[in-house]
């Protein structure tokens, strides 16, 4: 069997500062632009950096957990650009990576998947044009197949950040846990398009990301029912949450990583969950979200650089790995 480490990580808010200027890429003479509107520049180290470097840098020490090596296949979630994944691979991950991926979505704020791996891309499938009934976009963040070369054997990722619970008022919530469980469902008949009939049983693939929701949920029922299993169930229930909600104090599983039947089958052991890149807040133990009468310790030992203000997330970055075989 061949072994490979898969890492979902939510980068919050990765985005890129540019020297914006009146011309274009490249163009050599002055051109009339609106008011207040600006060219993006030349990519180069002189005109573009990442936002929070010192928030990328705690985020790198999470990826490689310190002093391991990075794993083997990143799937990363609010990542505004290609030039942000470049970017972060150049300067602070040595360009570990020689492959990526990112295709821009329709999300108001820019926050789209973005990929980088150490095996070739040989197929990548965007769904990020779908609509719903009502003709909103179903995937604002996309969900994104991508299937690598494993030393010749396929391997496909479904990568996905799913809506977020954040909600104004009851009716804003309520509408984000119907588009959250459009999606779980959507995402269960893009698998079964992919993979029919007893094909789902044998084929190598996970469904990978920030969904945003709870194992017991609506939203992720559909998944489940495919035989899919969640490989942060291997460990008991108080260790598995992977979001820090700091302000109140409350923790909960959002990310996930998970495996087909024939990959569930051949891949034991149990994850890995890094949270020395969380924010503090100054408590000592917050409550699980799916169970309020259950108490998590949440002052264990950050990286040297985590404070208040300055952390890697506010999602732990989950890693496992996958046996493939040869």
């Amino acid at each position: 069997m061949r072994k490979i480490t898969v890492c979902t990580a939510n980068m919050h808010n990765m985005f890129v500062l540019y020297k914006a200027g009146f011309k274009a890429p490249g163009q050599f003479h002055y051109e009339e632009v609106p008011k207040e509107f600006r060219y993006l520049p030349a990519a180069n180290d002189d005109t573009q950096r990442l936002s929070h470097p010192e928030a990328r840098k705690i985020a790198a020490l999470a990826l490689k957990r310190c002093d391991e090596i990075l794993p083997d296949v990143l799937i990363m979630q609010e990542v505004e650009s290609m030039a942000a994944l470049d970017l972060f691979n150049k300067h602070f991950l040595d360009d570990a990576y020689p492959y990526s991926m990112l295709v821009a979505g329709h999300h108001e704020r820019l926050l789209n998947i973005g990929i980088m791996t150490m095996f070739p891309i040989v197929c990548v499938r965007s769904h990020k044009d779908e609509k719903t009934e009502q003709g909103e976009y179903l995937f604002s963040r996309d969900c994104l197949e991508i299937t690598l070369d494993v030393d010749g054997v396929p391997l496909t990722i479904f990568s996905n950040h799913f809506k977020s619970r954040f909600g104004r008022t009851g009716e804003e919530k309520d509408a984000a846990d119907a588009k959250r469980q459009k999606q779980g469902e959507r995402v269960a008949e893009i698998v079964k398009e992919r993979f029919p009939g007893q094909k789902i049983e044998s084929a190598l693939f996970a469904i990978v990301g920030d969904l945003n929701d709870t194992l017991d949920s609506a939203t992720l029922a559909p998944l489940l029912e495919l035989g899919m299993e969640d490989v942060l169930s291997r460990l008991p229930e108080d260790e598995r949450w992977t979001h820090y909600w700091a302000a109140r104090n409350i923790v909960a599983q959002f990310d996930y990583i998970l495996l087909s039947p024939a990959l569930s089958k051949v891949s034991p052991g149990i994850p890995f969950i890094e949270r020395r890149g969380l924010p503090t807040n100054g408590k000592e133990t917050a409550s699980l979200k799916s169970n309020r009468d259950i108490k998590v310790p949440v002052d264990f030992a950050r990286f040297p650089e985590v404070g208040e203000k300055s952390f890697a997330s506010d999602h732990a970055f989950v890693f496992f790995s996958i046996a493939l075989p040869q």
